[in-house]
């Protein structure tokens, strides 16, 4: 610890405890924060079979209308044909330079190319690193999830009038994804239940909004994904980023369902019955004892983060405090569970609040006044919140000077434990 860091630290400590300089430190602007949640503004990484009878969330015909976001299109500023409500559209055109601009990648690092039997898929052409942005791309189509339905029983009506609406490219684009319901749903409809990603709600209405995209709507299913798709309101995009790394050859693959990766094989099969296929992702591939050890594993994971999440949403960093506190709990207490947890995730390629022992090492390893370990474990946390959320999330900061922050040390400073067992 810096000389004048812990002279401050140690100064405060005659006048109060630990306990009280934990909390006091924690408001001080003075040190550099380390992340206690993930960003804000988190975005949703469902896809979604469209629920018709959700009634309280149905509008009615008279209230939709289909618009063009912009309403003009090049090469560089492709548009989106936009099925919503008018006040809806006109509370996005009152936002001041609304779209952004549509920034290109600087290098396409992936294809879309057919796999025997299956239909297309997305592949890296090169190496990929966690957080990485793969494609960015404005939607063919955005569209509120309840919409009236006609005397097909479908909102067939509204969905051809959206695909009338886009320009001839992406038209063509629109009729080329994949339709798994065959002729048991309209053409348009069947192609937007089966690629359908949702983006959350739009100004103007609580229901949700889904999005329909050229290449995005591409990606496969796995149950242990490697990439996820992000909204941006104020560009109009969609984003699929890499959330591990994927290396030259590999299949992206997001989750259809990110609320169900928990579950057992069985359970999880059964959920995507929708999209008519049995899902063969190297998870669910696993032989039968395997599979079972994955599945009690992956309930591990949630229940466990589920747990940890209660407990720090009720005490905050209280464990972390008493392990100052007390030297006469063992140095990688802390550290040890962590890890644990973070490898288990690793295997099964879920993170549930991953973020949480992110935290909590970087926490650790800098009361413990380890530079190098805080370092490590903050850039590993900024790659992945990049990936997940599409920012640090703060955690860069703290990779650039762990020595400053609030944490820095206090494993260190006196303790009333009277014995300290080594990590």
């Amino acid at each position: 610890m810096p000389a004048l860091v812990r002279q401050s630290k140690e100064s405060q400590l005659e006048s109060k405890s630990l306990e009280d300089l934990f909390c006091g430190l924690a408001t001080d602007k003075n040190f550099i924060s380390i992340p206690a949640g993930p960003p804000t503004g988190l975005k949703r990484d469902t896809k979604f079979e469209p629920n018709y009878d959700a009634k309280d969330l149905l509008l009615s015909r008279d209230e939709i209308i289909a618009t063009r976001i912009p309403d003009y299109a090049d090469a560089n500023e492709p548009s989106t044909v936009l099925l919503s409500l008018k006040h809806t559209k006109d509370q996005l055109l009152s936002i001041s330079g609304f779209p952004e601009p549509l920034e290109p990648l600087s290098e396409k690092k992936y294809e879309v190319k057919p796999i025997e039997g299956i239909g297309m898929g997305i592949f890296a052409t090169e190496d990929i690193a966690i957080g990485e942005t793969i494609i960015r791309e404005r939607p063919l189509l955005v569209y509120p999830v309840a919409l009236p339905i006609d005397e097909s029983g479908w909102p067939k009506t509204f969905h051809e009038t959206a695909a009338d609406l886009m320009t001839e490219d992406a038209k063509l684009a629109f009729f080329d994804l994949h339709n798994c319901h065959g002729e048991a749903k309209p053409e348009a409809t069947g192609i937007i239940a089966t690629n359908g990603l949702e983006i959350g709600e739009l100004p103007g209405y609580q229901g949700p909004y889904g999005a329909v995209c050229k290449e995005i709507s591409r990606a496969n299913h796995s149950c242990s994904n490697n990439a996820i798709f992000s909204w941006d309101m104020l560009s109009f995009t969609e984003e699929l980023r890499a959330v591990r790394a994927i290396g030259k050859g590999e299949e992206i693959c997001i989750s259809y369902g990110g609320h169900y990766q928990s579950h057992p094989r069985a359970s999880r099969q059964t959920n995507l019955l929708m999209y008519n296929f049995t899902c063969n992702c190297p998870t669910c591939a696993l032989p039968e004892e395997e599979s079972k050890k994955s599945d009690a594993q992956r309930a591990i994971i949630q229940k466990t983060a589920e747990k940890d999440l209660d407990g720090f949403n009720l005490n905050g960093d209280l464990d972390i405090l008493l392990w100052c506190m007390d030297h006469s709990q063992p140095k990688d207490k802390i550290i040890k569970r962590c890890l644990t947890m973070l490898d288990m995730m690793d295997q099964e390629g879920i993170y549930p609040e991953c973020w949480l022992y992110y935290s909590k090492l970087c926490k650790a390893y800098c009361a413990l006044e380890d530079a190098d370990n805080a370092r490590l474990w903050a850039k590993k946390a900024a790659a992945r919140m990049r990936g997940e959320h599409g920012c640090d999330g703060g955690f860069h900061a703290v990779a650039e000077k762990p020595e400053e922050t609030m944490c820095w040390g206090l494993r260190t400073l006196p303790s009333e434990g009277t014995s300290e067992e080594g990590m």
